[in-house]
């Protein structure tokens, strides 16, 4: 625009010199006509006018010759005004694209800023459930810590059985030793057994009885079991059905030895008086068992490692990270609390994206853990967790 502005001013001072030398001209023809009629009135003077109309002749030559030079140069700036107009145009399209740019900018701006309220709103909902939490698992510690007391009093109870079954398997041997020496006896005492049948089936219903009177002690467990796991619940059950057969070789055994020791009828009755506090010591053995299966099946986990809980979400994608194709990978170092929460989140290898990386980072903060067990108690610990941006990938 400067250029063509200059260029104009030229192209007025050439018309400007233009004028003036018609001007001059047209003086130097007056006066020529002037010189002529001189010429014709004086003739004395008609060598002068015709020197003179030499000089004015080389003069207009050289006028018509500058004036060629002032259109040639007009036409040059005529071309060169043409080229700006041309320069300007083009500026004019840069810079309509320019405002169309920033009118993109400024809505991608506005959207920007209402994304930045809806995730506002978000750490406010996510602030408020967890403070839901909070209280949640406050209460939970509470309840934990009263099972953990309950447990206790469970522990002496359980070692007080122990010894209990300790005294009952040391019996469980000296029986195991007379039954054998009974199935010997047995062999001699095969007649009488005949007549002694009655007397065997009336000690069985007598049995029978006794077993039906001690069965709901052995079921009165059902609870405990049914907080055990599946593991503990078949090594109860195995140990049942062993018990079980304890009574029922027991049982076998004073029969054997009410058969092989006295053939009166008063025999039978002194053999079951005799079996009924055995019974119930195997039925105790029995109870012995089953509650301290669950401490021998607990000690097998006393020691694990932090697991997330189910229901933890997943990170969300940044928008313009995704809008731009922006993917990754960021690996964190999380530390975890003896309750479960997260305490810090650390990057150990970033993505290469801020967008990405804080993302992660924030969708973890919230995470909730089962904690890592030392010797049966939650203790502080860490993890790491790797986190995948991928677009179109589940």
């Amino acid at each position: 625009e400067n250029e063509a502005l200059s260029s104009r001013q030229d192209h007025a001072r050439l018309n400007l010199a233009l004028d003036d030398a018609r001007e001059h001209n047209e003086r130097l023809t007056n006066g020529n006509a002037r010189l002529v009629s001189e010429l014709e009135d004086t003739a004395q003077t008609q060598s002068t006018l015709a020197a003179a109309s030499a000089r004015l002749t080389e003069t207009n030559t050289a006028l018509e010759q500058t004036v060629e030079q002032l259109r040639k140069h007009s036409h040059q700036l005529e071309n060169e005004t043409l080229s700006s107009r041309q320069d300007h145009a083009r500026l004019n399209l840069a810079l309509d694209d320019a405002r169309e740019h920033n009118e993109r900018l400024t809505n991608d701006n506005a959207r920007l800023v209402s994304e930045l309220e809806d995730t506002a709103q978000t750490q406010s909902t996510l602030a408020t459930a967890n403070a839901r939490l909070t209280e949640s698992n406050t209460a939970l510690d509470y309840q934990l810590h009263l099972e953990k007391a309950a447990a206790g009093s469970l522990d002496t109870k359980i070692n007080a059985e122990r010894r209990q079954s300790a005294v009952l398997a040391e019996t469980v041997r000296t029986l195991e030793s007379e039954r054998q020496q009974l199935q010997h006896d047995l062999s001699a005492a095969s007649q009488r057994n005949l007549d002694l049948e009655s007397t065997i089936f009336e000690r069985d219903a007598t049995i029978e009885g006794l077993a039906l009177k001690q069965r709901p002690t052995m079921t009165s467990d059902t609870p405990l079991r049914q907080a055990l796991p599946n593991e503990t619940e078949r090594i109860i059950d195995e140990q049942t059905t062993a018990a079980h057969k304890l009574v029922s070789v027991y049982t076998n055994a004073e029969s054997l030895q009410a058969s092989a020791t006295s053939t009166t009828r008063d025999t039978p009755k002194a053999a079951l008086v005799k079996a009924d506090p055995q019974s119930t010591a195997a039925e105790s053995f029995l109870a012995v068992r089953a509650s301290s299966a669950s401490p021998e099946t607990g000690n097998a986990e006393r020691d694990s490692t932090p697991r997330q809980v189910s229901g933890n979400k997943k990170p969300i994608y940044p928008v313009f990270a995704k809008r731009y194709g922006t993917e990754g990978e960021v690996q964190l170092k999380v530390s975890i609390s003896p309750s479960g929460r997260v305490d810090t989140v650390t990057i150990q290898k970033s993505s290469g994206s801020d967008l990405l990386d804080k993302a992660a980072v924030t969708a973890v903060r919230t995470w909730r853990y089962h904690p890592a067990v030392r010797d049966g108690q939650p203790v502080a610990t860490t993890d790491i967790v790797p986190v995948i941006f991928q677009i179109n990938s589940s």
